[in-house]
């Protein structure tokens, strides 16, 4: 129930010999420095103060997705109650709506459980694996998603 991420640690934390191992043994090479150790379960009870740390990353995330479903909503909202609108302009407007998507599946969606899971004691399934390639592939999803989505983009990338 611990997690580990790019950042400083205290030197004397138990469990940095712990991921310092399984990072060697995942990656075949070693990381001394750059290690946030986040152990939500020191010594058999709950550490809260790990929590707190994470407490703030997790009011802004919320916050924007609270503000990114609130703008999803209003948009969809107007888009079905528009009279006066191009079926052309509402098309547009529901693809980019689609590629909002995009920021929950490579970001929200991962942050979460990875930082989630070991408070609630779930397993993350390979997650914090996967995670570093999730965070990388978000600015290529999100284009690739948007040229494939709008005509105009698609038609441009296409080479002469």
């Amino acid at each position: 129930h611990i997690v580990a991420m790019s950042a400083k640690a205290e030197p004397d934390d138990p469990a940095l010999p712990i991921l310092r191992a399984a990072f060697r043994d995942l990656y075949n090479a070693t990381k001394q420095e750059g290690w946030l150790v986040m152990d939500y379960w020191k010594d058999g009870r709950f550490n809260y103060r790990t929590l707190t740390g994470l407490a703030p990353s997790t009011v802004i995330m919320a916050l924007q997705f609270s503000l990114a479903v609130c703008l999803a909503w209003g948009t969809y909202r107007g888009i079905a109650e528009a009279q006066f609108i191009s079926p052309t302009h509402r098309t547009f407007q529901l693809k980019i709506l689609k590629a909002t998507l995009v920021p929950v599946v490579f970001l929200y969606l991962p942050d979460t459980c990875i930082f989630y899971f070991p408070v609630l004691g779930i397993p993350d399934f390979g997650i914090s694996e996967t995670f570093p390639v999730l965070i990388s592939f978000f600015p290529a999803w999100d284009a690739i998603v948007i040229i494939s989505l709008i005509k105009d983009y698609r038609q441009a990338s296409l080479p002469l």
